[in-house]
């Protein structure tokens, strides 16, 4: 008799969710379950998954190939590691209650059984991981240890495996999406949106498809479809009659989605003299999905995916798809009669596709992003900016050429990547290079524009590379000027080498970035344009808002084009390292050993005090100080650097060193020594972190102070300590 927890729908939903089930042999399962065999001497090793009626062989190190991957529930060991939940082993197979009579002893030989949970990421047991020998024998706490570790290497591979998946779905689906809506919103009229719409979904994602869009009474049809195998085109499926108990018109009378697991079981019950019954009972229809036709508040109809009986059921992604597809049939039907509603959908489908800008001590940021005049489709222009720790800032912006959703697609991936890529803190010329590979996976023939730019207050300069964008603007008092540099190729054009490039940006300077919308006009040279962004940013407007109207109403040529702006003020207190002791920023050389940590605790109490006079920050970085420095003397290279950098209403400290190690949080025990430091140091920081430099790295943290006034940043002379 099969255990409840072994048909828990959970559970079998959550071994569904791996996608692994009947999917083909990995290196890296075979790898563990290999290493196993070597380890434990045994002659089988298995990586399994159990579902209520078999147990599947992901990995089977020691079975012949060819030989069928999975054996019965009842035939499996494995049934009863699922079932409890625990380790199941086995010296002897003809001696245990549960194993003697199980048809594998004999047709597989099993004597010797030992085996773990393989546990998913959701804490569900999903099956085992297992050794098999063909002979007793007593396994040793050596043997279960193990086993017990590999298990657990098993079961996080199962994650990433999973997760790897669910990424690659996710990208197929957003790649197909994409492309429905170019197919869908190319169609003549209202029955060829239906047939395509289907034609989208069968056969990867049903069976068969059916749509339906009635008249405003409900009473007449104004278009339908069947899409499915070949008896789908003989056969005459019955109208909606949304009064009807079937789940299309359950769908379009409610208007929210319906999900039915036998959809043959469910009308024989309802009704089984109904039309559709009969029909699907024809077909044996099985697992149900229907979705309403809707545009907002206005409903046009249904479609139902249906499959054959004994079909998996649908699952959250075939679900989320089905919705995002009849979303976008729902808005071909209607895109001559609700064009100016779409393109106000479109805006703000493409503002919610822009970041919000943080809130920074040093920089001042405002975005505007105006979408082209009349069209109705997304742009792909975009700005950013992510605050990558101790004052540093990344700041982005970049254009996907076209538009449509194939550019917001490319869009938000890139503009994902990019954010994503910042926080690695690599240099601007890799994050470019690295976005040039994915422009060129992503949109074949896409080409994007991009400015890539890190801000440092601690130098007062910003490092940059452009892949072909247009240059950005600086304005320092009444003058203005722009960045010189190579531009480089655009993404996607297959040359990743970008030049890197230096700007000193100073207090009370303002860097304007923009795309080329703003200065790409028919009319006119870009040179000229690029004059005029010159001349209105060396206005006398100091609102940064104001400033971005001003340029675009002034400046940008017709509405052909969507335009972003990214306007970014240097505030007056994001300072620069500078020689002696007045300053903002101060640095102290440690070319000694474990012996300078006294000097650099007192010389950094010192400044906090100096700084700010409160005995408790002063503690805090102190603390910080001598934590950092510590690690930075006794694992890496001489000499050691140390920053202190004070902004409004917080201080950074930074050590600079020559090792490579980058510190991470670990979980250990209260005996440990090792990490209990950076386990300090995350305790009473604000936040910390580290990133590369030449030659090694460094490791910031920041400690949030109560604001000195302008009076509070003189210290006394103090000498580095050598």
């Amino acid at each position: 008799m099969t255990q409840p927890a072994i048909l828990d729908p959970a559970r079998l939903q959550a071994v569904r969710d791996t996608g692994l089930l009947d999917s083909p042999a990995e290196q890296a399962f075979d790898q563990f379950a290999s290493l196993a065999a070597l380890l434990l001497r045994a002659p089988l090793a298995f990586v399994t998954l159990v579902d209520e009626r078999r147990s599947f062989w992901k990995s089977c190190i020691g079975v012949e190939p060819g030989q069928d991957r999975q054996n019965a529930l009842e035939d499996s060991f494995c049934q009863y590691v699922v079932a409890d939940a625990a380790p199941l082993l086995v010296d002897d197979t003809h001696l245990d209650l549960r194993t003697r009579d199980n048809p594998s002893v004999t047709s597989m030989g099993v004597r010797a059984w030992a085996g773990f949970p393989l546990v998913g990421p959701t804490g569900h047991v999903l099956g085992s991981f297992c050794v098999v020998d063909l002979v007793p024998r007593s396994w040793t706490a050596d043997d279960v240890e193990v086993l017990r570790v590999l298990a657990g290497a098993a079961s996080a591979q199962v994650a990433l495996t999973a997760a790897a998946g669910r990424d690659r779905r996710a990208r197929d689906q957003l790649r197909r999406l994409a492309e429905a809506s170019d197919l869908l919103l190319s169609a003549d009229d209202p029955a060829q949106v239906l047939a395509r719409m289907a034609g989208l979904a069968v056969p990867d994602l049903a069976t068969w498809c059916s749509a339906w869009v009635p008249s405003a009474n409900g009473r007449e049809l104004l278009a339908a479809v069947v899409a499915g195998p070949d008896d789908a085109a003989t056969m005459r499926w019955p109208p909606l009659d949304p009064d009807g108990v079937s789940p299309s018109a359950r769908a379009f009378r409610t208007g929210t989605p319906q999900s039915v697991p036998d959809l043959t079981d469910m009308l024989t019950e309802q009704g089984p003299d109904d039309p559709i019954t009969a029909v699907t009972v024809r077909v044996q229809g099985g697992p149900a999905y229907s979705v309403p036709l809707r545009v907002h508040d206005q409903m046009l109809g249904s479609i139902t995916l249906l499959r054959r009986r004994g079909d998996k059921p649908f699952d959250a992604e075939d679900e989320g798809f089905a919705r995002q597809l009849a979303s976008r049939a729902a808005s071909a039907l209607l895109v001559t009669r609700r064009h100016q509603q779409e393109r106000e959908t479109a805006e703000v489908l493409q503002r919610s596709m822009l970041s919000t800008l943080p809130e920074l001590p040093e920089l001042e940021l405002h975005g505007y992003y105006r979408p082209a005049g009349e069209s109705s489709q997304i742009g792909g222009d975009w700005y950013d900016a992510v605050d990558l720790g101790a004052g540093r800032t990344a700041l982005v912006i970049g254009d996907v050429m076209g538009r449509g959703m194939r550019a917001a697609a490319v869009m938000g991936q890139l503009r994902t990547a990019a954010r994503t890529l910042a926080r690695l803190d690599l240099a601007p010329q890799q994050i470019l290079g690295l976005l040039d590979e994915l422009v060129s996976e992503l949109a074949d023939g896409q080409i994007v524009t991009c400015f890539y730019g890190v801000y440092d207050p601690a130098a007062g300069m910003l490092s940059w590379c452009s892949a072909g964008h247009p240059p950005p603007v600086v304005r320092r008092g009444s003058g203005t000027g722009r960045l010189r540099g190579e531009p480089g190729a655009p993404l996607g054009a297959g040359h990743p080498l970008y030049s890197e490039h230096r700007h000193p940006l100073l207090p009370g300077d303002v860097l304007c970035l923009f795309t080329d919308g703003l200065i790409e006009d028919r009319q006119r040279d870009l040179d000229v344009g690029l004059a005029q962004v010159e001349q209105m940013l060396a206005g006398p407007w100091t609102v940064l808002s104001e400033i971005a109207t001003r340029l675009v109403a002034e400046i940008a040529g017709g509405e052909e084009d969507d335009v972003a702006v990214l306007l970014v003020r240097v505030g007056d207190r994001a300072g620069a390292v500078v020689e002696g002791a007045t300053a903002r920023v101060l640095e102290l050389q440690l070319t000694g050993g474990p012996e300078m940590v006294g000097a650099a605790r007192h010389w950094a109490r010192a400044a906090v005090l100096a700084w700010h006079g409160e005995a408790s920050h002063a503690e805090t970085v102190t603390l910080i100080t001598s934590e950092l420095v510590t690690n930075a003397l006794t694992h890496a290279q001489p000499p050691v650097r140390l920053r202190l950098r004070g902004a409004p209403g917080r201080v950074y400290v930074e050590v600079f060193d020559h090792g490579r190690y980058r510190p991470q949080l670990q979980a250990g025990s209260l005996d440990d020594e090792h990490g209990r430091g950076m386990l300090l140091v995350d305790a009473v920081a604000h936040r910390w972190g580290s990133r590369s430099s030449a030659g090694g790295k460094v490791v910031w943290a920041e400690v949030l102070v109560e604001s000195a006034d302008s009076a509070g940043w003189d210290l006394p002379q103090m000498r580095a300590a050598d």
